[in-house]
């Protein structure tokens, strides 16, 4: 395996909405070089984190059958995921919020719509990923 494929960061997508998942898949896989790992429900995204841990978590907080606030609650305070940084994307986000989850620790917050031609460069810039884009 050459350094390259092993230094190539991994980011877990959960996004309960098919159409959304695929779009944001896609481009960040045509504008980056990292490996996503997709997940189409909370509950896999959360089992997914424990045994992959991936470099970074992409979560869609959007309210479907579960309330998502407390999957970003068991992947803050779980021990197996506690550490993995975590961006949200949100249909709004108003100043507040942006405060609100930095200080439960979140590493960024996008608002919805995202342009997924840059969306690699945002999560690159919350996370200080300089060169991995």
């Amino acid at each position: 395996m050459t350094q390259a494929k092993m230094n190539r960061k991994h980011l877990l997508l959960i996004d309960c909405e098919e159409d959304r998942r695929y779009v944001t898949q896609m481009g960040l896989e045509l504008m980056t070089d990292w490996k996503i790992w997709v997940a189409h429900s909370y509950s896999e995204g959360f089992n997914i984190a424990q045994n992959q841990k991936p470099h970074a978590i992409l979560v869609n907080l959007a309210p479907l059958d579960t309330n998502p606030l407390e999957i970003l609650q068991q992947l803050l305070e779980h021990p197996a995921t506690q550490n993995i940084p975590i961006i949200l994307t949100l249909d709004r986000l108003r100043r507040a919020d942006r405060q609100h989850f930095n200080q439960l620790g979140v590493a960024g917050a996008i608002a919805q719509p995202y342009d997924c031609t840059n969306l690699g460069e945002q999560i690159a810039g919350f996370l200080n990923w300089d060169g991995d884009r």
